[in-house]
Formats: structure tokens, sequence, C-alpha cells
């Protein structure tokens, strides 16, 4: 790694880049581009340039006896037949995902670049898929430009360096587009530009970075790729997805329930293909991608506060205190109060990590909750523009949402409004005999319901009996 140190601009980036295996793989994937371009080349050409990597050859036979290219099942066990059954431009999407996947995840990997992979994986198969009876080298070369459209930020991302660092905890606590710029010496889509021109990775990919007033139906179909994924992560009622499925509608001729339809099978190929390329965090974060539409497609199941629940959870909860329980019993119970008693929705509880730098969810319930224990954490950083730190200072629960708290409303970072969504929510400090342990969190979302004084008076309830409990447990 280099040891050149801030500030940095693109020209610096390149160079640091450069050092990276990853950025390595632009050399094959330019010769790639060369023999698949090729009408003179041959298979020979193509398979001695593929199984210079054992790995990559091992996936390309893998890919090609896959029921997606290889349904009738016929045995393929070598580079060459795999070659000669599946076509030159889908060899070449395979080593180049292949490459791609291996060479960026292959170390300790920041959340964010597994995420945005996975994004710009799934979003390569939306895309492709959205030429129904195209050419394979169209539907090839769409893919490969949706799976490229973020580039940059994947290496930044994927890069360990000091101000990668800064940038990352930046990104975390919701920094602006503008914010990383500043750390970073560059945007992303202007390194993503260089870099494109520079392995030559299509004028598809760089059209649907520098979009023109009359674009390709192929850089359209990347971009709408990339818009239905993002849109499926919001749900189906989303003005995102409402407005993707629009334009896919109008560019495929279908209808919007057959648009659907088949967004719901591109997120299973997706899926399915993302397993034969390594990490298994890229298949779960496509499945979780594909279940939170579904459940945003299915009826909400309207939850009514029941008083009576409400008090023999809080009854249950002192009687814990004079019994050795676990507090895993205690958290469950809180839960259960808070969602089938005072009829939250969406109830989680979050505790710190070991360096008190983070909080995390441990503990969730209600609907569209599926991947919280994985996405909901967040920073913490002990300043007065965190909003978990200047909840945890102020010791009471809080109702962020009603008039008189937009300070607390301009605290909320972009990657919490990307897991909670925008709207009220309530947040406690859950302390035991001084020791801060972390927050409960629970809104109306799902719904869209509003909130009221009964729900935040039974919130407080809980929370304050939670650090209560706690507080005596620890003693015993």
């Amino acid at each position: 790694m280099s040891k050149r140190k801030a500030p940095f601009g693109l020209d610096e980036w390149l160079e640091e880049l450069s050092h990276m295996d990853a950025v390595a793989m632009g050399s094959v994937i330019r010769e790639l581009n060369k023999l698949t371009a090729s009408e003179e080349s041959s298979v020979t050409q193509l398979v001695r340039e593929v199984t210079k990597d054992p790995t990559l050859t091992s996936k390309i036979i893998k890919v090609a006896n896959s029921a997606l290219y290889n349904p009738a099942k016929l045995p393929i066990n070598t580079a060459s037949r795999a070659i000669m059954h599946v076509g030159f431009e889908t060899i070449r999407a395979i080593c180049v995902s292949s490459m791609v996947i291996e060479n960026l995840l292959k170390e300790h990997p920041r959340e964010q670049l597994i995420k945005q992979m996975a994004r710009s994986f799934h979003a390569g198969v939306q895309a492709r898929n959205l030429f129904e009876k195209a050419r394979v080298d169209t539907k090839e070369e769409v893919f490969i430009a949706a799976l490229f459209l973020h580039l940059g930020e994947l290496l930044i991302w994927a890069y360990p360096h000091p101000v990668t660092d800064k940038a990352y905890a930046k990104f975390r606590q919701g920094g602006s587009t503008r914010d990383l710029e500043a750390i970073l010496g560059v945007t992303f889509d202007r390194l993503t530009r260089e870099l494109a021109e520079e392995w030559r990775l299509g004028e598809t990919l760089q059209e649907a970075l520098v979009p023109s007033d009359e674009p390709s139906r192929m850089s359209q179909a990347v971009k709408l790729g990339e818009a239905l994924v993002n849109a499926m992560e919001k749900g189906l009622d989303s003005p995102e997805m409402l407005e993707a499925l629009k334009k896919a509608a109008e560019f495929t001729g279908k209808s919007e329930e057959e648009v659907k339809k088949r967004m719901l099978v591109s997120a299973d190929e997706a899926a399915d293909l993302s397993k034969m390329y390594g990490d298994p965090k890229i298949t779960q974060l496509i499945k979780e991608t594909r279940t939170i539409y579904e459940e945003s497609a299915g009826e909400v199941e309207l939850i009514a506060p029941n008083s009576q629940f409400q008090l023999e959870a809080l009854q249950s909860i002192m009687q814990m205190m004079s019994q050795k329980v676990q507090p895993g019993q205690l958290f469950q119970t809180v839960l259960d109060g808070l969602h089938k008693g005072v009829g939250m929705e969406r109830v989680a509880l979050a505790i710190f990590n070991a360096s008190r730098t983070q909080v995390s969810a441990k503990y969730v319930i209600g609907q569209r909750t599926v991947n919280w224990r994985d996405r909901f954490r967040f920073a913490y950083e002990k300043h007065n523009e965190n909003l978990f730190a200047v909840v945890m200072s102020g010791k009471l629960p809080v109702w962020v949402g009603p008039k008189g708290t937009e300070k607390l409303q301009r605290m909320r970072s972009q990657a919490f409004d990307e897991v909670a969504g925008i709207g009220d929510f309530f947040l406690g400090p859950v302390v035991a005999n001084n020791r801060q342990v972390g927050f409960v969190y629970a809104d109306l979302r799902v719904s869209g319901r509003p909130l009221n004084d009964a729900y935040f008076t039974g919130f407080k309830h809980f929370v304050q009996q939670t650090s209560l409990c706690l507080g005596i447990l620890a003693k015993q």
C-alpha cells in the first residue's frame, strides 16, 4: 500500500488504487473484451486466457452447469466445452463477475462494500432481463455495465487506507456526498468514469454514467435495473417503486403486474447465480431485498394496543427483579410488551459493541424487520450531532418527530433513514446502575399511523422498567 497522505485527487487515487490486486484485473478484462469482440478469436485463445486462473476456470464450469445456463443438464467438465455451450459473451460476463467479486471481497470487506456489491450484481440481472428477446451480447453488455456502475465506490471501500477509514466513518454517520468528496478529493462517479474508460468497459457503461438527452435502450436498461433494486429495498408502496414500475412497463411494453412478476423472477435468478461466486452475504442480501418487497406487498397487520397484555408484561418484569433470570428473557418480555401490549408495530433493542463505538440490534420484533439484525447498526460518537449520544446524555426516552424536536430530527443519518424510514419514532436509553447498555427503538411505520401520547407513555414505562430490572439483576 502506498504511503501517500492526503490531500487526494483523481490522479492520486488512480495511482493509489493501482497498487490493489483488484485493479490489476483491468488488464485481464481488456484482454477478454478484445477476444470476445473479435470474429477471428477462437475458443482455444479464450480458453488459454481464462485457464490462467484455476479458480476462475472452476467457476466458469460451475456456472455453465447451472440450471440457468444448462436446463438440459448436459455434463460440462472443461472450459472449452463451457465456452462452446454458453458462448463468448456469457463467458466474458461470468469471468468479469467472478473477478470483481473475488478480488474486492477477499480481505475483510466493509459492510457498505458488500451491500453495494450485492446491489450491483442484482441490478445487473434485473437490467439484463429487461431485454427478454435481445441478442446474448446485448444482454451481457447490459449486465456488465450495471455491475460496474458503482465501480469507483466499490474500489474505494475495498482499499485499506486512513483516508478511506475516515471517509467511511463519515459515511456511517450519514455524511453527504459533498462531505465524502471533501475527504476523498474525488467523487465516486468521477472515479468510475475514468476507470470505465481506462479498462474499456464499453460504451453502454460510459453512456449510463453520463446520460444523454436521447439515451440508448441499453443504457436505459442499466439505469432501470438499478432503480428496480433500490425501489425493492423501499417497498412496493414507495414513490421509488411506483416510478420504477412505470418506467419499466414503458420500456418493456408490458403491464406493471407483468413487470412485478418478472422482477421477482430476476431476484431469484440473481440470488441463485450469486451462490456460485463465493460470498454468501451477497446471496443473503439479495434474498432480503426480495423479502422486503414481498412483505410490503402483503397486507399490513394492524396491531391494537392491549392494556391487559401490557399490564401482565410489566408485572412479569417486576417479578424478574427478585429472580435470577437471563437478560435475554427480560429483553424478550420487553419487546413482547411493547409490541403486543402497547401496540408498537416495530420494536428493536440495540446494544453497544465492546468498544462502545456502535449500537446494533440484538432483539427485534414486528413486520418488515427481516434484515434489522444486520442493518440496524449505527455509529455512536460522543458529540452533540450524534442522535444516539444525545439521547443517552439526556437519560430519558424521546419522541422524535413532533414540533419541538427539530434538532433531533436533523441528527438522523442517511444510514438510519435507510433502515427505519422517514417518520416519527421513539428512542429510549437503557442504563443499568449508571452503566450504559443500549437503546429501545419503536415505531408505527408499517401502517404509517400517527404516534400519540398513549403510545409514548407505554413506551416510557417499559424503558424505565428495563433499566431498573437490569440494575437489580446486575447486583445479584
